[in-house]
């Protein structure tokens, strides 16, 4: 039998499953393998399971991400990485959710969501070049004048380079 493998492993039924014998069954298995495993039983959403893989510090959660990046499925992968920052200390929060924006912005393209994350960036860093930049971008686009002006200001302070100072009355109008 062997032992000690340092693999954590999460076994859940999804949903109203009243089949409990082979989660128990395998969750036996694993642990004579060798695994650790944190077995939740039935009734579980699979938010709940994310959550909980999460929180238990899982080897999934990695391979989900990755999953995720493979099918260029972004709006889960960008939920999967902001429950995940929730769980970080505040200091590595900061560059995580510039991360998360950065890909937003890149990636997936919602506005709004964009907006959010690129928001929380300026909490930990309000004079942050590339957040403030962005949401410039992303106000201009969406014809938001007054969160675009609030974010101009910061931005020109900022800003050393005179045509690039000429442009930021411009933008708005």
């Amino acid at each position: 039998m062997k032992k000690g493998t340092g693999i954590k492993i999460i076994v859940s039924m999804i949903g109203l499953d009243g089949h409990t014998t082979g989660g128990e069954v395998i969750s036996m298995m694993l642990r004579n393998a060798g695994f650790e495993v944190v077995y939740l039983g039935v009734n579980q959403t699979p938010e709940m399971i994310v959550n909980a893989a999460i929180q238990e510090d899982v080897d999934a959660i990695g391979r989900l991400k990755q999953m995720y990046e493979k099918r260029r499925d972004w709006e889960k992968l960008i939920r999967t990485m902001q429950r995940e920052v929730e769980l970080l200390p505040e200091d590595d929060q900061l560059i995580r959710y510039a991360e998360m924006a950065d890909l937003a912005t890149q990636r997936l393209r919602k506005p709004d969501v964009c907006i959010e994350l690129w928001q929380k960036v300026l909490e930990g860093d309000p004079e942050n070049p590339n957040a403030l930049s962005n949401l410039a971008q992303l106000y201009e686009r969406a014809r938001e004048w007054e969160p675009l002006a609030e974010v101009l200001e910061p931005l020109a302070a900022g800003d050393t380079d005179v045509a690039s100072m000429k442009q930021q009355p411009q933008k708005l109008g």
